[in-house]
């Protein structure tokens, strides 16, 4: 009587803790479209102007993707806990990629 008793309570607590751990509603659709949303809004950094902001998952670390309003050199620039700089974006024949507004 005993082992049942302890064999129907290892079940129960295995039961409620998949219920405590259960999925979230997020998606990774719903996160796409927060990323569009989000590159859709200009933010002034500075003199450039910010396209993009996404935060690295499971990191401190944030990217920015900005431009040049001057020149419309494309610049990416990686923020987080000790590490961080700009970069200039290449395209993949070697020159500076440019933003061209939509």
């Amino acid at each position: 009587m005993k082992k049942r008793n302890v064999l129907a309570l290892i079940i129960v607590m295995l039961l409620v803790s998949c219920f405590m751990t259960g999925c979230s509603g997020d998606t990774q659709t719903d996160r796409e479209s927060e990323d569009i949303i989000k590159e859709e809004k200009e933010e002034e950094f500075g003199t450039f102007v910010v396209l993009a902001k996404n935060s690295i998952p499971d990191s401190d670390i944030t990217q920015y993707i900005l431009y040049d309003p001057d020149t419309m050199v494309m610049w990416t620039f990686m923020d987080g806990y000790k590490c961080g700089g700009p970069s200039v974006i290449y395209n993949a024949d070697g020159t500076l990629r440019l933003y061209q507004p939509k």
